[in-house]
């Protein structure tokens, strides 16, 4: 009896040896996530240190007597990086062009007035950004194997690498063969993308504008851009507030496309909360300081965001605290 009793104790004292002994290591497992989540919280949300570059000539007003409150703060300058580049505290890369963007646009063709608008906004990026953006006539698409290139065919020998549709059938629009090919070359299947739409539909029946995208990369930059959008035309066509609702849609889509972005910020104006589709003086730095010489393709994407930062906040003189929000 006694024997049997101390067995059961001593095989109780096991179990509960054992069981200390995968919550002690359970929770040195979870700590060493949170001080890494901490430490990676900090790095997000390090003030910036002083810009040691050379500051951009366009920089200069914001440095003069006009300016004597900064127009932007070091802490509303990096919450909207932090939004914009959606910076998470993972191992992320940075990615943007590195190269010439060849894009082939596609618009309904009873609303011409949307391709030219649209590419009135792009060459807007391409100003502040300096990307050269250029539009191709139609779909100049490489094959995977380089023998089977017929460069002379391309404009300039450069294949297109971006593709913007407006459809007012999205379900038709990708299973067309053309397109059914490319969702299929980035390892993605037209009935995935049909199952996504019939759900953000269903999550967002009212919405003025649904799209999918879809990004592929190798390990040094943007490499081919796929973007479908299907309008509420009928929201947007017919009057003339309704046109600029469209236009500023549009706007916001050419900015996303040209710099893989989604803009738009509750912090700082940006096109989605301006009345005309203009970009604002923080948009154009931005764009710039976006493809400035300090930040490259396949660098992690805090220290891109943390050189950005610093560049802004020397740019707009900014200070601590002084953000109109």
């Amino acid at each position: 009896m006694g024997d049997a009793f101390n067995f059961q104790t001593s095989s109780a004292t096991r179990k509960t040896m054992q069981l200390i002994g995968v919550m002690k290591h359970t929770l040195i497992r979870l700590f060493a996530a949170l001080s890494l989540l901490v430490s990676s919280l900090a790095i997000a949300q390090t003030p910036p240190v002083p810009w040691n570059g050379t500051r951009d000539p366009s920089c200069a007003p914001y440095h003069t007597a006009k300016y004597k409150t900064p127009i932007y703060s070091a802490e509303a300058i990096n919450d909207h990086l932090v939004y914009v580049l959606a910076v998470e505290n993972t191992a992320k890369r940075f990615y943007r062009w590195e190269g010439p963007v060849r894009y082939y646009l596609e618009v309904p063709p009873e609303y011409p007035e949307l391709a030219k608008l649209f590419e009135a906004q792009v060459a807007q990026v391409a100003k502040y950004t300096g990307l050269d953006i250029a539009r191709h006539d139609k779909p100049y698409l490489p094959y995977k194997s380089d023998k089977l290139n017929d460069k002379s065919k391309w404009p300039g020998g450069l294949s297109t690498n971006a593709m913007v549709i407006f459809t007012k059938d999205f379900k038709t629009t990708v299973q067309t063969p053309l397109i059914t090919q490319i969702v299929e070359s980035l390892n993605r299947t037209v009935k995935r993308e049909l199952a996504e739409w019939n759900y953000a539909k269903n999550v967002s029946p009212d919405a003025d504008f649904d799209a999918r995208l879809i990004y592929s990369y190798d390990p040094d930059k943007l490499v081919f851009m796929l973007q479908i959008l299907e309008p509420n035309f009928s929201k947007h066509v017919g009057l003339e507030g309704k046109a600029n609702k469209l236009a500023r849609a549009s706007f916001a889509i050419a900015v996303s496309f040209a710099t893989k972005l989604y803009g738009g910020s509750k912090h700082l104006p940006t096109i989605l909360h301006e009345d005309v589709y203009a970009l604002t003086d923080f948009d154009k730095q931005f764009l710039r300081v976006l493809y400035g010489k300090h930040v490259h393709s396949g660098m992690p994407l805090l220290k891109a965001k943390r050189l950005m930062l610093e560049e802004l906040v020397d740019c707009f003189n900014a200070k601590a605290g002084t953000a109109k929000r």
